[in-house]
């Protein structure tokens, strides 16, 4: 039985993993807080070790680390260097395995339409330390095989990042930011099958992958398919100009300092919000890996309502 150890498996790319691993006949270990929520977890035969990933660790033999943990919030670049760069550092240097896995993001590299070869210029602090995080596991490899995949926006269940879009949608608003906006995107599960593959594939060692749907979409239809999802015909379209975003922005990070918690929309979020395309090429993998999505991506937005529905979200 192979065995894997998870980082950041209560979260909501982590989660799916381990139902991955686990349906795989994986023997998962999943590293966890003090104040880890269980709730994805609850009743699954995985095996659970605590950490503090801001200090040196010595994790348990298994063949391969997924390594997901990571800080998507902050107030300033250290707080992110702290979840993202230290975490990851501490995290290869205490890995006992034969293979790497680590999740990083298209932020790490930029906007634009971008592939592997693109040289890496992060615009948020956000970016910028996965950026450095990516280079910090490179550094401390020890000669452990390693993997970095970047995913560009991931959606589905257990996601509560595109959930104020669904709700926006839901109460009948429309939200058009400034110009034509182009992502792509990857559902969980998905991204996931990609993972195990690289950490199953000698091609993939010491490699760097965009996991992604083939296609990329304008922000407007992807809230067309929403809207289909959720039962609505039609929503209120709301022009939002730039220096609104960044305004708001400005706003809710005051907020959330003077509150003592990081807000989840701030400037650097706003920043990347802006950008006119978040692009990115999976070529490579379906190359290298036979990797494919199986999930079109009106298909997975109406799933995903569904579930944001049954569980009480929407």
């Amino acid at each position: 039985m192979r065995t894997a150890l998870v980082t950041g498996a209560t979260g909501f790319v982590g989660s799916h993993l381990v139902d991955l691993l686990l349906a795989r006949e994986y023997r998962v270990t999943c590293t966890l807080r003090k104040t880890s929520n269980l709730r994805w977890l609850e009743g699954k035969p995985i095996e659970k070790v605590e950490v503090d990933f801001r200090k040196p660790l010595s994790l348990p033999e298994v063949d391969v680390v997924f390594h997901v943990a990571g800080v998507i919030m902050g107030e300033n670049i250290e707080q992110y260097r702290e979840g993202n760069v230290v975490a990851a550092k501490n995290t290869i240097t205490g890995a006992h395995c034969d293979r790497f896995i680590h999740v990083s993001t298209i932020a790490a590299t930029g906007p634009g339409e971008v592939d592997e070869a693109t040289e890496c210029n992060p615009i948020s602090n956000y970016g910028q330390s996965k950026w450095e995080g990516e280079q910090a596991i490179r550094e401390n490899s020890k000669g452990i095989p390693l993997t970095i995949v970047r995913p560009p926006v991931v959606y589905g269940e257990r996601d509560e990042g595109l959930l104020d879009m669904f709700r926006t949608l839901k109460w009948g608003l429309r939200p058009r930011i400034g110009g034509p906006k182009w992502i792509s995107i990857v559902h969980a599960r998905d991204l996931v099958e990609g993972m195990v593959q690289a950490a199953e594939s000698s091609v993939a060692a010491n490699e760097t992958y965009f996991l992604s749907n083939t296609e990329s979409h304008p922000i407007s239809d992807l809230m067309e398919w929403i809207l289909k999802g959720i039962g609505r015909k039609r929503a209120l379209s709301l022009p939002v100009p730039h220096w609104i975003v960044k305004s708001v922005a400005a706003c809710t990070e005051t907020w959330g300092r003077l509150a003592g918690s990081p807000a989840m929309f701030n400037r650097d979020k706003a920043r990347e919000m802006i950008q006119e395309k978040w692009v990115c090429s999976s070529e490579k993998a379906v190359g290298d890996l036979g990797w494919s999505p199986r999930i079109p991506v009106e298909e997975g937005l109406a799933t995903t309502a569904k579930w944001y529905r049954e569980h009480g979200f929407l």
